[in-house]
């Protein structure tokens, strides 16, 4: 049985405690889905997952768009759209696995759907989201979104 887990380090953190608190309970999130796809449960207990992570995934992206409206974050425009994609696709994957779909290329569809777009988001957008608030005056220090 092939075992993924997404592992948190200094190195994604963007710098502002919520945010960084948000996306470790993400990755344990997207753990709890790797553990329902590796154990091969049932599609019923994967949808479960998924819809979980679906609807956590949109309570962090409010943060973190919260975040950009109130500090006048100048990239918000595509960062709203990288979050809007990221839903869209976790629907298309709700809607494959009630069409049943269970395989194999299923499993390394969602650990790459899911898992390497997390990572990279992470890396390159909101680090960058990070540094504008620690760098913005009215933010450092109050960020409470």
């Amino acid at each position: 049985m092939m075992k993924w887990k997404m592992e948190w380090d200094a190195s994604m953190s963007v710098g502002v405690e919520k945010i960084d608190t948000q996306h470790k309970e993400l990755f344990a999130k997207i753990n709890d889905l790797l553990s329902a796809l590796a154990s091969g449960n049932g599609t019923a207990k994967i949808q479960e997952v998924v819809g979980f992570l679906e609807s956590y995934t949109r309570k962090h992206f409010d943060t973190e768009e919260n975040c950009m409206r109130r500090y006048s974050y100048p990239e918000c425009d595509d960062h709203f759209a990288e979050h809007k994609a990221f839903i869209d696709d976790i629907h298309k994957l709700q809607d494959e696995l009630k069409a049943g779909s269970k395989d194999a290329l299923q499993t390394l569809k969602v650990q790459r759907r899911v898992c390497d777009w997390i990572v990279t988001h992470i890396a390159n957008t909101d680090t960058k989201l990070g540094s504008y608030l620690k760098n913005n005056e009215r933010a450092s220090g109050q960020i409470a979104a």
